[in-house]
């Protein structure tokens, strides 16, 4: 089996879209539901719910904007096989979070492109065009002390989706609504991704298409062991009643520089579960922090051509 086979495989998906004009599977406004935003987030096999803080909170969690450090930042996602990969996919997230005393703001740009799509007719090839998706989002969360070592945060993320290909494009808007609970070594958090879920249609196509983005429920646990050097999360990501995937990660943090990761993520697809192996490894210093994360079949139904990777970089912001 080659790249070939990936190849293929999606290009017939892609060329089933292509008569109506609407995204690729996979590749659509809710493509951020399988690849996420952050390199340490996939490393921890994307259980970014309870973990967030940080430039990509806004996406995550709106309600750790206020805890969250003053950072912008940047992810790279080299999806399926990397920059070597035959079908042109590139995603990438650009950030930021300011909190300001007991509230938070934040700001995000997420971004898919699907370059050199065929376009054919019964007679072959006939050219190519590019497919893009862009999701723009702007949080605000609040946060209230209740007790000693309690705390409640809520947050919201307004949402706008544009899509485009060839001569249709579509614009749609969405909200996020969060919260988190913290106690002294534990968060509990819950996202309503996309609340009552979120349409809108295509336009300059000849069947103008409806797109539904899924309401989705993200439900996290967090925990600091170990004087804060060992870190676990748990997230269950269900889509009411279906229940669409079990998420597990754990961080072992080295003199509060370096950061190792591990995670296993379990998607429930067609009655059966599949499961998808991540790493990721952070390094921190007083201003800016790398990462990097690696998911293992990432489409596990394709396999091995599957794996993709993430890279981000942060910096602290002096304001």
């Amino acid at each position: 089996m080659n790249r070939w086979v990936l190849c293929v495989f999606l290009l017939a998906f892609f060329g089933r879209c292509l008569i109506a004009q609407e995204a690729p599977p996979g590749f659509g406004a809710a493509a951020q539901y399988r690849l996420g935003v952050g390199a340490r987030a996939l490393g921890l096999a994307w259980t970014g719910t309870a973990l967030s803080q940080g430039h990509d909170a806004v996406y995550w969690n709106p309600a750790a904007l206020p805890v969250s450090a003053n950072t912008a930042g940047a992810t790279q996602v080299f999806p399926f096989g990397g920059p070597d990969s035959l079908l042109g996919i590139e995603i990438q997230y650009l950030g930021l979070a300011i909190p300001l005393d007991q509230v938070g703001f934040g700001a995000g740009w997420f971004n898919s492109i699907v370059r050199d799509i065929p376009y054919t007719d019964e007679s072959g090839i006939i050219g190519y065009f590019n497919y893009q998706s862009s999701l723009l989002l702007l949080g605000f969360g609040f946060r209230r002390q209740l007790g000693e070592g309690l705390a409640l945060a809520l947050g919201t993320t307004a949402k706008v989706y544009f899509e485009q290909m060839l001569a249709g494009s579509a614009l749609g808007l969405g909200w996020d609504l969060g919260f988190t609970l913290d106690f002294k070594r534990f968060r509990l958090a819950y996202v309503s991704q996309d609340f009552l879920g979120t349409r809108y249609s295509w336009r300059g196509t000849v069947q103008q298409p409806e797109v539904e983005v899924p309401w989705v429920h993200r439900l996290g646990i967090s925990a600091e062991w170990l004087e804060g050097t060992l870190l676990t999360s748990i997230e269950a990501v269900f889509e009411l009643p279906s229940f669409l995937s079990l998420r597990g990660g754990l961080e072992w943090i080295f003199g509060k520089i370096l950061g190792l990761r591990a995670g296993l993520r379990v998607d429930r697809q067609a009655d059966q579960w599949w499961p998808i192996f991540t790493a990721g490894l952070g390094v921190k210093q007083s201003w800016f922090s790398l990462d990097a994360g690696l998911a293992l079949r990432a489409l596990p139904a394709v396999g091995e051509l599957s794996t993709t990777s993430v890279y981000g970089l942060s910096l602290e912001l002096k304001l």
